[in-house]
């Protein structure tokens, strides 16, 4: 149900959207290993309906993202880096999905923004 699917399992909710260069996949809540198969069905679908634009994962209503969310990230990012392209990430500063992001060195395979808070 792409676009603006909102799918939950209680501690995570995701909402899809689209523009002309982007697709965005929302993380609402906590990413880890509970809510991590939900994140990679909805981010599978984004995948398939991505085309040219840039593949976004914004993180910036994540609460807490474990190493399962981590590997997902990773698993994501190694299906574009074939097609010439890496996922985007946007974190909130100071929340803990950035500091994880940092201190594992993420940035230095994938695209991360760390957008002040809206």
């Amino acid at each position: 149900m792409f676009p603006g699917l909102t799918e939950g399992i209680g501690k995570m909710a995701i909402t899809t959207s689209q523009t002309t260069e982007e697709v965005v996949v929302k993380v609402i809540g906590d990413l880890d290993l509970t809510t991590v198969g939900e994140f990679q069905a909805v981010v599978d679908k984004a995948l398939d309906a991505k085309d040219n634009r840039r593949l976004v994962i914004d993180l910036r209503e994540t609460d807490y993202i474990d190493s399962a969310g981590l590997e997902q990230l990773l698993v994501v990012n190694r299906k574009l880096i074939p097609k010439g392209d890496r996922i985007l990430v946007r974190v909130e500063p100071g929340k803990q999905p950035q500091s994880v992001l940092s201190i594992t060195g993420f940035g230095a395979v994938m695209d991360i923004e760390p957008l002040p808070g809206t």
